[in-house]
């Protein structure tokens, strides 16, 4: 949009005065006194002559303001020259001579995008846009290097970049088990969306047997995508030293907890135990084993938990809880100690079990040389105390 320069109300005559675009960049704004002069002659000389085509790119005033201009926003805005653009180029925009330096400052309170240059000995003002380039820290790649390559901390340099760009890195802790999923050359910027999560993979070193014991030196440890890779992969190194391979294994396989037999320990009867009989550690013993295991799998000794087997457990099959049920401590028939206490006094005598019982159940002694019968406590195997 463009608009005539008039005087006295008139349009001027196109050949003394061309059209003024109002969406210039640069907008200068004249005191109420220049504005009471009543367009007299020299004013309007002066506004022709501002916008007169050809004229210079920058006048000797220009470039004092933009000098002066530059100086102050690089120490107000606490950064380098350099950095400071004055936008005062148009060549439209004409600033007269000041004797005095300009006062300048910020046009709008919070804002760094324009300001406000004023000559103090004629009340002249204008409003120019300026343009600060902001530098950050960043990283760049010191070589040129392919994709999947491990990244160290000697694969960058630290720099300072204008680049504005999101997902710019800066911080060489962010790089740590990081690789590239793109190749890239010296110098580029190490950007976020370069870059993907490694984890540590146990790779076989030569080829094992099923059930063959996994040594340290059997394995290297590589680095590999973690999106690729899921949990199974990702164990703790110890984990090894206690594994067998779970089935046939060739050199250059990446180890997976799938591909391990954890050696654990387990509750396995030493002997076949009959149904009803009691666990103890006669009958069974705690044996390392490798492979699965159930959940409840048993892997302590039971002297002190009182079960028997609920069916008949082979010999070094692993006891299983469900394997087991609360054991009669005392069977019919049994020989059991009894033990009478009245005070200080105390009787033992040795009876026979008319019923089975478990710990603390009440059961019928009966006493062979007399055939009497005697209510008892089950206190423990082949133990009761009169009640």
């Amino acid at each position: 949009m463009s608009v005539g320069v008039c005087r006295l109300g008139k349009a001027l005559p196109p050949k003394n005065c061309h059209p003024v675009g109002i969406a210039s960049l640069f907008m200068v704004i004249h005191t109420r006194t220049m504005f009471l002069f009543k367009w007299l002659p020299g004013i309007f000389i002066w506004l022709c002559s501002a916008f007169a085509v050809g004229a210079p790119a920058l006048g000797f005033d220009k470039q004092a303001l933009i000098d002066q201009a530059t100086e102050w926003v690089a120490r107000n805005s606490q950064v380098e020259e350099k950095q400071v653009v004055i936008m005062a180029t148009d060549r439209r925009l004409k600033i007269p001579t000041c004797p005095s330096p300009f006062i300048i400052e910020f046009a709008f309170p919070g804002s760094e995008e324009s300001i406000k240059v004023e000559c103090p000995d004629t009340s002249w003002r204008v409003f120019v846009g300026i343009k600060i380039t902001k530098y950050m820290p960043a990283l760049a790649y010191s070589s040129d290097m392919p994709t999947g390559e491990i990244l160290l901390d000697e694969h960058t340099v630290a720099v300072s970049t204008a680049n504005s760009s999101s997902g710019i890195v800066s911080d060489r802790t962010a790089l740590k088990n990081m690789m590239l999923k793109v190749a890239v050359n010296a110098g580029d910027l190490v950007l976020k969306h370069h870059l993907e999560s490694t984890i540590a993979i146990f790779q076989l070193n030569k080829d094992l047997l099923k059930g063959e014991r996994i040594k340290q030196d059997d394995v290297t440890i590589v680095m590999k995508p973690a999106k690729k890779f899921g949990q199974n992969y990702q164990f703790p190194e110890k984990l090894l030293s206690n594994a067998s391979a779970a089935n046939n294994l060739k050199k250059g396989s990446l180890l997976s907890e799938q591909d391990l037999n954890i050696v654990q320990v387990a509750l396995v009867a030493a002997v076949n135990i009959p149904k009803g009989d009691l666990l103890t550690s006669s009958n069974t013993s705690l044996r390392d084993f490798y492979g699965k295991l159930p959940s409840d799998t048993l892997t302590t000794s039971v002297d002190s938990l009182m079960i028997a087997a609920r069916k008949t457990i082979n010999v070094g099959q692993p006891i299983r809880l469900s394997d087991t049920k609360e054991g009669y401590l005392i069977k019919r028939g049994d020989s059991v100690t009894l033990t009478i206490k009245s005070g200080v006094l105390e009787i033992v005598s040795q009876m026979v079990a008319k019923d089975n019982g478990r710990l603390n159940e009440q059961i019928t002694l009966i006493n062979v040389e007399s055939n009497e019968e005697v209510r008892g406590k089950v206190t423990g195997l082949g133990q009761a105390s009169g009640i």
